[in-house]
């Protein structure tokens, strides 16, 4: 019988435990599929985060890591739009970190944006940067009304964006 910790509730782990980080995963594993895992061993588990191989979803989601985190900012491969001239009366274009253009919309905008992706064979996230240099994730919005071709998934070759075509 496992003693147990009097502040926390947590099991000690016996005698003969584990010692290597991913030991002692596959023991926290065994404790949750037994459905005896205590929140002090969560705790460890949530510690162990970086020893839990990517396709983990088990151990990841025991964790406490979320299956699909959203970033929080544009990487330098995606495409974004923002407002443009005197009051954001028109809106730029870019993708790649290439300037594709300022629109009248921002319709016009994504469009641009949708072109080039067409003519990179590649489809990154969409992010709208407000005027306060907040962005803000579109990528769902973006897709349904610009859907990529069949079959394709979104990694091919950032390089390849339009060249000139500056303004529209």
């Amino acid at each position: 019988m496992q003693d147990k910790d009097k502040s926390s509730g947590a099991r000690e782990a016996p005698q003969n435990a584990p010692q290597t980080p991913r030991e002692r995963l596959e023991y926290l594993r065994g404790e949750l599929r037994a459905e005896r895992i205590s929140y002090g061993e969560l705790a460890e588990l949530a510690e162990l985060v970086e020893y839990i191989e990517p396709g983990d979803v088990e151990l990841l989601e025991a964790a406490g890591v979320p299956e699909h985190a959203e970033p929080a900012e544009p990487n330098e491969e995606d495409a974004t739009i923002s407002p443009s001239g005197p009051l954001g009366a028109r809106t730029s274009a870019s993708y790649g970190h290439k300037h594709l253009g300022v629109y009248d919309s921002e319709e016009d905008a994504l469009a641009a944006i949708a072109d080039a992706m067409r003519a990179a064979n590649f489809w990154p996230n969409v992010w709208t940067i407000s005027d306060h240099g907040n962005a803000h994730l579109i990528s769902a919005r973006f897709y349904a009304e610009h859907p990529m071709p069949q079959g394709l998934d979104a990694v091919q070759d950032p390089s390849a964006v339009l060249e000139g075509d500056e303004d529209r």
